[in-house]
């Protein structure tokens, strides 16, 4: 009788060579644009210790990618720049990928509607 071969399926072919991408969305707000709202001391700083942390924890994976915003870098944490980032990777992102989202900040509850809000730099 002869040898039988033994094949790999195409899809498990795929996945070692489609490997999974991290997403990490860090937000970190101090200061507000609104006086209402009071600034902060840490939230920008925690903010920049975890982007650190995150990078030398996530060395080791091939496809990662990092959108961090807090008052001490070029990309101010507003809204427009937030929401710019989700819709971009909430286009590109697969199934078997992991999103981090972290935000240190205020937050707001509406009184009329009970829903929660994240205030970023730029919220009235």
């Amino acid at each position: 009788m002869s040898p039988r071969g033994i094949a790999t399926s195409y899809s498990t072919y795929i996945k070692k060579t489609n490997s999974a991408k991290l997403w990490l969305i860090l937000i970190g707000v101090n200061k507000y644009q609104d006086e209402q709202i009071p600034n902060l001391r840490y939230s920008a700083i925690d903010c920049q210790g975890l982007a650190l942390a995150l990078a030398d924890a996530t060395d080791k994976f091939t496809r990662k990618e990092a959108r961090i915003y807090h008052d001490f870098t070029q990309q101010s944490p507003s809204l427009k720049n937030i929401r710019t980032s989700l819709t971009q990777i909430s286009a590109i992102a697969q199934p078997d990928d992991t999103v981090l989202f972290y935000f240190s900040g205020h937050g707001i509850l509406e009184s009329s509607s009970n829903l929660e809000f994240l205030c970023f730099t730029d919220t009235y």
